[in-house]
């Protein structure tokens, strides 16, 4: 089970998942709210959001999975992982910040030079960032995944850059 990093979809994993299968079964999912997955108006806790990857693998067939995610859907994944330990398998994530004292430092604002996320404050912002965003998202995507690539050029294998 592959769970993707905001703001990616579970196309993020398409180079590697035919490796994955020639030994596994490979799943790889939208949770709720990303890509074409329903956007309820809650329920985006992570206990929730690995709640409906349970029920999928549920509906599915399985009894155990192993599963693995990046930045938001490592969130999800460990959340699948504490609250339902008798189907999970194998647990692995990456590139997720624990929401410590560290992200109390971290800037809002752009400094040269200096880490911000400055998206973090902006999505929590009640019905604006959909607004602002209708049917122009990609301009957003472009610019995090330029800010945040070493070559804007170079694409990327599967997520980051």
């Amino acid at each position: 089970m592959l769970l993707p990093g905001w703001p990616q979809t579970w196309w993020q994993f398409h180079q590697v998942m035919p490796a994955l299968a020639e030994h596994y079964q490979v799943i790889a999912v939208d949770y709720r709210g990303m890509g074409a997955s329903a956007k309820p108006a809650d329920g985006y806790d992570k206990k929730t959001m690995a709640r409906d990857v349970y029920e999928l693998v549920r509906h599915l067939g399985h009894e155990k999975v192993n599963i693995a995610g990046e930045d938001i859907g490592a969130m999800v994944a460990y959340a699948f992982a504490a609250n339902h330990p008798e189907a999970t398998n194998k647990l692995a994530f990456w590139e997720v910040g624990h929401p410590g004292e560290v992200f109390n430092d971290l800037r809002m604002m752009p400094q040269p030079g200096q880490p911000h996320l400055w998206w973090f404050a902006f999505n929590q912002v009640d019905d604006l960032p959909e607004k602002l965003l209708a049917g122009r998202y990609r301009l957003l995507l472009d610019h995090i995944i330029n800010l945040e690539t070493l070559d804007p050029e170079v694409p990327p294998r599967c997520g980051g850059g």
